[in-house]
């Protein structure tokens, strides 16, 4: 009788050994892993947004990389992280330094972060992104072009930037050409210059919507109506509808002198 009560002891004292390894187990399987410290951590280390996505990030990694990235901002040092050295880069009489310069400034600005992108536009890039615009031999006019698109998404006062810094030609050169790529961003970043959600700077929008029809802004976009690609459409159209609607003098100056044209714009439209 002793014996089979020890036995019955040794085997309860396993099972709960048992449950309590499999509990730890299946609770470890249930933590998020951390794409960046590849830890095992509870859902509190987590944003609630983090933990939707699949490269998810614990608050830990995220405060580091975020102080990290601050301090080399702060410092403005001339390093790999600095928008100074890369406006330095840009300058550059090298085609592959200046096409990496403007690629780490692009990833820079793919941030969506109103500090960086101030930060730089006044170490001064936006005008030798403008001048990368006539590159049309490998990729420097497209990259120049998306940070271009994302740097005068947000702000009135860098809309006015890249259109003083001589952007519009170039732009619509590249809306021109015969790269559907170069296209689709050109036609993007016009459609910046294009609008404002200020109707103070109306004025000061209808001057580089002039500046784009007398370029020769109107043909290439309409063509464009016609592309393979959803965004490079909307894009175009997003820009023919600007140059229409803020200017009864401008509307009629452009539906007047090519009413072919618009005819042409109706059926993909």
């Amino acid at each position: 009788m002793f014996y089979v009560t020890l036995k019955r002891l040794h085997l309860l004292n396993f099972c709960q050994k048992a449950s309590l390894f499999y509990c730890h187990q299946a609770a470890a399987a249930a933590m998020p892993t951390c794409a960046t410290c590849d830890q095992k951590l509870a859902k509190s280390q987590f944003a609630k947004s983090e933990l939707r996505s699949p490269e998810r990030r614990c608050k830990a990694c995220i405060a580091a990389t975020e102080s990290l990235f601050k301090g080399a901002m702060s410092t403005r040092r001339y390093d790999e992280v600095s928008s100074d050295a890369q406006v330095e880069r840009l300058r550059s009489h090298d085609a592959n330094t200046q096409l990496d310069a403007a690629n780490k400034l692009w990833t820079l600005t793919r941030r969506g972060s109103e500090v960086v992108d101030r930060d730089i536009a006044s170490a001064g890039a936006i005008r030798p992104l403008a001048e990368l615009l006539r590159c049309t031999s490998d990729d420097r006019a497209w990259t120049a072009a998306m940070t271009l698109q994302a740097l005068s998404c947000r702000s009135d006062a860098r809309k006015a930037a890249v259109a003083e810094a001589g952007a519009i030609p170039y732009l619509v050169e590249l809306l021109s050409g015969s790269s559907d790529d170069d296209k689709e961003v050109a036609a993007m970043v016009l459609h910046n210059l294009a609008w404002s959600s200020d109707e103070t700077k109306l004025e000061a929008v209808i001057e580089r919507q002039r500046a784009m029809v007398h370029e020769g802004v109107c043909a290439p976009l309409v063509a464009l109506l016609r592309a393979a690609e959803d965004g490079a459409r909307e894009a175009a159209a997003a820009t023919l509808a600007c140059l229409i609607s803020d200017s009864d003098e401008l509307r009629d100056r452009i539906v007047g002198h090519w009413p072919k044209l618009w005819a042409s714009a109706i059926a993909p439209l």
